[in-house]
């Protein structure tokens, strides 16, 4: 009976340690795909980054292009109020 018991604990020991080289096998790809894309995506990240980096210098030329078209239509405005006074006032040159 001790035999019995013995060969059935040594098959039941080596059927554990197998299900367990298994599931370490699985773990062991399991982490090798995470790893994989964890560097893809790392990779994606790094490229936005230069994107995102890029906003706030892309935010200051738009600014800076109102001002000038603010600078531009006061300009156009002033210039067609100019010629446009001096039409009322009979288009002469003093």
């Amino acid at each position: 009976m001790t035999t019995d018991t013995n060969s059935e604990l040594k098959d039941l020991k080596e059927l554990i340690n197998t299900k367990f080289e298994q599931l370490d096998k699985k773990l062991d790809i399991y982490i090798a795909r995470s790893d994989e894309r964890l560097k893809a995506i790392e990779g994606r990240l790094d490229t936005m980054q230069a994107s995102v980096n890029k906003i706030p210098e892309l935010a200051e030329k738009v600014g800076e292009l109102k001002n000038w078209r603010q600078i531009a239509l006061i300009v156009l405005t002033g210039t067609f109020g100019s010629i446009f006074g001096w039409v009322l006032r009979g288009g002469r040159i003093p």
